[in-house]
């Protein structure tokens, strides 16, 4: 019985990595699009432009901090990589 738990666990783990990993590859295709269209560092929500900063520490972002905040209360938000990329000050 245990065994059949510990497998179950170790394929939801597969599971999420490899969705968390195509969610990445897509954000960099995005950001690689926004760089060939002229839009990299422009905020997809407010057109005003990303802080340098945050384009280095996740050079993906196609939000600001504040439309990104926004987003987070909206959608009851959970730490994943890019907040934990932010750090103390970027997020």
């Amino acid at each position: 019985m245990a065994e059949l738990g510990s497998d179950n666990f170790d394929q939801e783990l597969t599971l999420s990595l490899l969705g968390s990993e195509n969610e990445a590859l897509d954000q960099i295709e995005a950001a690689i699009k926004r760089i060939e269209d002229g839009s990299y560092g422009q905020c997809e929500d407010c057109g005003k432009q990303i802080p340098e900063s945050r384009l280095e520490a996740i050079p993906y972002t196609a939000l600001c901090v504040r439309c990104a905040a926004q987003r987070k209360k909206a959608t009851n938000y959970k730490p994943n990589e890019e907040a934990l990329a932010l750090g103390p000050g970027l997020g």
